[in-house]
């Protein structure tokens, strides 16, 4: 099933890309609809390679909604505030002793010995949550339209109730803001989930790039 996310907004600039930031990662189809911004919404929307459309205000918020319904594709719909995020909802997922772990090789000994792009525990993935939903905290700017596809994705049942899953990943990067070349970021992540009072939580995310013991551009692969 494909999932599209339709957000209507106006003089959103302060948070348009923090909600994009989070739509854009799940979404097969993120539409916007701008009824009437004067700031740089349309503008900022555009560089994630969104569908963007304008809609003249006419009083009725459930029309300029039944508008971008029907520029929506997907077999699913989720419909946000252009000042709405999805990474609290994210955040709830973490177990408190999450462990996220990008290593600068392979996967393999104790983390804690090897030298990583990112080794993070989950008060720091909280802290740069907090960060990015001020609105001020971007990495780049204009952003740059990206897509993930993730595949040969793998299930194994472990003791009580951990579950192990694996996943091939590519993700493409136009780098807008610099040399408009596509970069490509192949490689397999792993996670660990443990059920909590019936319902699943992410304990551990590593993430082995192809490319891991090259030399990184960037950090577009940790998203």
């Amino acid at each position: 099933y494909s999932l599209s996310v339709c957000i209507i907004a106006r003089n959103e600039e302060a948070h348009i890309s923090s909600c994009l930031d989070s739509a854009v990662a799940i979404a097969d189809q993120v539409v916007v609809v701008d009824t009437g911004s004067s700031d740089a919404t349309v503008e900022i929307a555009k560089t994630y390679g969104v569908v963007v459309e304008k809609f003249e205000w006419c009083d009725d918020f459930s029309a300029a909604r039944n508008f971008s319904l029907q520029l929506a594709t997907g077999d699913w719909i989720l419909c946000l505030d252009a000042d709405e995020f999805l990474l609290d909802k994210w955040e709830a997922l973490l177990t408190d002793d999450f462990h996220y772990w990008v290593p600068a090789g392979r996967i393999e000994g104790d983390p804690s010995k090897q030298l990583a792009y990112l080794n993070d525990n989950r008060a720091r993935v909280a802290t740069r949550i907090r960060q990015l939903q001020t609105g001020k905290r971007l990495s780049q700017l204009p952003t740059s339209p990206m897509r993930r596809i993730l595949s040969n994705i793998e299930v194994h049942q472990e003791s009580g109730d951990q579950l192990s899953v694996k996943a091939n990943f590519v993700i493409y990067e136009l780098a807008a803001q610099s040399s408009s070349e596509l970069r490509v970021w192949p490689g397999q992540a792993q996670y660990q989930l443990r059920r909590l009072h019936g319902e699943l939580r992410m304990a551990a995310k590593w993430i082995e790039l192809v490319t891991a013991r090259s030399g990184q551009r960037n950090l577009t692969f940790l998203i």
